[in-house]
């Protein structure tokens, strides 16, 4: 699962953990937890600024690769993350 995310990846750091749990360990560009037999993936990289005008916001491209998660769990997981991460008032 892809997410283009206007967001710094300083704040998208500090919103991991509420956003997919503990044991998220530093891998390379990005993160991986392991588990029950299971484990989440997570790639970080730098997109082109969003501008509004004079207003330049960063953005991240944020993918999710998981191993060994039914599709029910899978989807509780993507519901947490989308919830933490949400901006706006969508």
């Amino acid at each position: 699962m892809v997410f283009e995310m206007t967001i710094t990846r300083e704040e998208l750091l500090r919103l991991l953990p509420a956003a997919l749990g503990p044991g998220l360990e530093a891998e390379g560009d990005g993160f991986l937890r392991k588990e029950a037999g299971r484990s989440l993936r997570i790639a970080l990289a730098a997109l082109p600024p969003l501008a509004l005008g004079t207003i330049n916001l960063d953005r991240l491209r944020v993918e999710l690769t998981f191993q060994g998660y039914s599709g029910e769990a899978r989807e509780a997981v993507l519901e947490q993350f989308r919830r933490t991460t949400q901006r706006g008032g969508g």
